[in-house]
């Protein structure tokens, strides 16, 4: 189970190549000047951050694990197993 926060309503789901589901979630941060920060982390383990850029509206996708028990995020140094998902921002400027 992936417990999302504050994600804009239309999450969009989908299929790899392996035919594994991925979510698709999308974060907008408003007024400007913001820059998104999205984050999780597994089993109320340390807080990841996964994205932080500045942008006022970034997206993050997660995709559901071979044995379908976790969703996983492609982090640049490995996959990361994921139970909670959140949209926040930094102010900017």
């Amino acid at each position: 189970m992936l417990t999302e926060e504050r994600f804009d309503p239309n999450v969009v789901t989908s299929f790899n190549a392996n035919n594994y589901v991925v979510r698709t979630f999308t974060c907008t941060v408003s007024p400007p000047p913001r820059t998104v920060v999205i984050s999780g982390y597994y089993n109320n383990g340390p807080r990841i951050y996964l994205v932080d850029r500045a942008m006022a509206t970034d997206t993050v996708a997660v995709t559901c694990n071979a044995a379908n028990t976790a969703w996983v995020f492609a982090s640049p140094t490995g996959p990361v197993e994921l139970t909670w998902l959140r949209c926040d921002f930094w102010a900017s400027g």
